[in-house]
């Protein structure tokens, strides 16, 4: 990311559509549509065989519930790029079933079913009921027989039953196609580990279905890399649904380094427990103190299962003749090879230019940014003085919004800082609410709420 994000190689035209590329790889779908060279690229040819990387990042942010206004925007362009390129010649089977997705999520499920039929070889619709009951022998024959045109990917088959699964309704076919998925996969793909045992425990919920469940998200935690997570949250909700099969042995601590620990006690702590004691922090309306202290708890442990390095609360301290004082730091985190020191603030009013300035007081070494959290927002002056100071030191602002959105796991954190750094490079502006895709501020409004 680093090599591919420099304005030097951003102007290569293949060097976009790899940048996207990777984006997708790495579960950043809101990056990956932003980065997708739609328009402005001349290998059009180019662009249109990779319309499933813009396809299933745009699906990607609707399921993960991604605000409205942007999901609307970028599956409507996708339906509009995937159809380009199945009309110029490009059909392959990962295509159409993400067509197939993208026009029952836009126009309904029948119009989405009728994408379906495509896929099969003589273009004769599919009886997806009677599919099923073929047994998983008798399709594992002949699935790569030119029965259906050009599967030939493990992602491609846990898609379909991904579809068969949310808008037909056909359990039996479903499960034929993740596990048909799984064993092209060689039993090493995560994505469809996870989608299987997923389809286990919401359909079945028998004693041996959510043992064998628990086996394919082990494996999925050993196969996947840290930017997959979605087997973590599945494991948890197949611990709550029979708890004997949560481990009870404790973690040895002396076998670990500080790191380890801490990202092993920290992954217990789920999204939905976070949130949960974020939206409690709302009632803590007379308690600032408090509330900015859990506040800063929190986010660090939000931190902590977004991003690798990451550090608590602590004081740094200076010495000067004759006394010395010390400076209390919320935190530190490491994001695209450059460090940050946040700060968390839940007042009453938005902060000024006075609060700014003895957050950038703190950001006394030349190679740390600053990450400024306000659950108020802040004033024009305070965006003004910091936007002033833009060549001495970077400094991000994050409201209350945004926030909220991390938490509720509408925005991942790991694109929110990705974006909010981009701009800055390009506009120099501390505070660009990523959410709105506009200017956050009226220069004629004191307040930002």
């Amino acid at each position: 990311e680093f090599y591919l994000t420099r304005p030097s190689v951003l102007q290569l035209e293949s060097a976009k559509l790899q940048l996207a590329r990777f984006y997708r790889l790495t579960f950043q779908p809101l990056q990956a549509c932003k980065s997708f060279p739609i328009t402005g690229y001349s290998d059009i040819r180019g662009i249109l065989r990779s319309a499933d990387v813009y396809a299933e990042a745009a699906l990607a942010i609707y399921y993960q519930k991604y605000p409205e206004q942007i999901t609307r925007y970028h599956l409507t362009q996708a339906i509009e790029l995937l159809q380009r390129a199945i009309d110029s010649g490009i059909q392959n089977a990962r295509a159409f079933i993400d067509l197939a997705f993208l026009k029952s999520v836009v126009e309904g499920v029948e119009s989405g079913r009728m994408v379906l039929d495509l896929l099969s070889k003589d273009g004769i619709s599919i009886d997806w009921s009677k599919l099923g009951e073929i047994g998983q022998e008798a399709f594992d024959d002949i699935a790569l027989q030119g029965f259906l045109l050009g599967i030939n990917m493990p992602g491609a088959w846990t898609q379909l039953g991904n579809y068969v699964s949310t808008f037909l309704d056909e359990p039996h076919t479903a499960e034929m196609l993740y596990r048909y998925a799984l064993k092209l996969g060689g039993g090493k793909d995560a994505i469809c580990q996870t989608n299987l045992a997923r389809f286990l425990i919401e359909s079945k919920s028998d004693e041996s279905s959510l043992d064998e469940a628990k086996k394919l998200l082990n494996d999925a935690g050993s196969h996947s890399d840290r930017r997959f997570t979605s087997w973590r949250s599945t494991l948890e909700i197949l611990y709550q649904m029979k708890p004997s099969l949560r481990p009870s042995k404790k973690l040895k601590a002396n076998a670990m380094s500080y790191n380890e620990q801490t990202h092993q006690i920290v992954g217990m702590i789920k999204f939905k427990q976070l949130r949960d004691k974020f939206k409690q922090l709302q009632s803590l309306d007379n308690d600032e103190n408090r509330r900015g202290f859990e506040l800063e708890r929190l986010f660090y442990q939000l931190l902590a299962l977004t991003i690798s390095i990451v550090k608590p609360s602590y004081r740094n301290l200076y010495q000067t003749n004759p006394e010395s004082y010390q400076d209390q730091i919320d935190g530190y985190f490491e994001h695209n090879n450059l460090g940050y020191r946040f700060e968390c603030k839940w007042e009453k009013d938005p902060l000024d230019k006075n609060a700014v300035g003895m957050f950038f007081n703190k950001l006394d070494t030349v190679s740390v940014a600053g990450l400024l959290i306000s659950m108020s927002g802040f004033t024009t002056s305070a965006v003004a003085w910091a936007k002033g100071k833009r060549n001495e030191k970077m400094i991000l602002f994050i409201d209350g919004d945004e926030l909220n959105l991390a938490f509720e796991r509408q925005i991942n954190f790991d694109e929110l800082i990705t974006e909010k750094r981009s701009h800055f490079q390009q506009s120099a502006e501390p505070y660009y609410k990523v959410i709105c895709h506009s200017s956050p501020y009226s220069s004629t409004e004191e307040d930002i709420s």
